[in-house]
């Protein structure tokens, strides 16, 4: 029989990764933006840039894995498994899905939404990054100190 105990993390790999996020979150803060000419560098990528970068987004995500490796251990039936999978697929999926849906309803407004988003994450990207990085890492920095005392 399988035990049901969880291994834990042990706390000071938990402050270190902690502490690793806020560095990264003040070091991509300070750096100095780049121009103009640095979106037009990354367009220029050629047939192995385009291609590392494909792989890159269409593998599972870690997010993706647990969840079916959590589905996997639930130990259900075939049919709540096959549910629980087709679900997670889904979900993982939307962020295509609704783009190409809208898309096909009503191609000049789905067009000015996703160009205005992309315009907005270009401007903001970067806090949004140090923000997220920042809080991960405090989080983790104080949910070690906690389990340390």
């Amino acid at each position: 029989m399988e035990s049901r105990q969880h291994r834990t993390i042990p706390p000071w790999i938990d402050l270190g990764l902690g502490a690793l996020l806020i560095l990264f979150a003040v070091l991509v803060y300070r750096r100095p933006p780049r121009g103009p000419n640095a979106s037009r560098q990354r367009r220029d990528l050629g047939l192995l840039g385009l291609f590392a970068i494909g792989l890159l987004m269409y593998s599972p995500s870690p997010f993706y894995l647990a969840s079916l490796h959590a589905i996997a251990k639930g130990q259900a039936g075939a049919v709540a498994t096959a549910l629980g999978v087709v679900l997670v697929a889904a979900i993982y999926m939307l962020m295509i899905e609704i783009p190409i849906v809208a898309y096909a309803i009503r191609p000049e407004a789905t067009v000015r939404g996703v160009s205005a988003v992309n315009a907005w994450l270009s401007r903001h990207g970067r806090t949004l990054v140090c923000l997220a990085a920042a809080a991960i890492g405090v989080y983790l920095v104080v949910s070690a100190t906690v389990r340390l005392t």
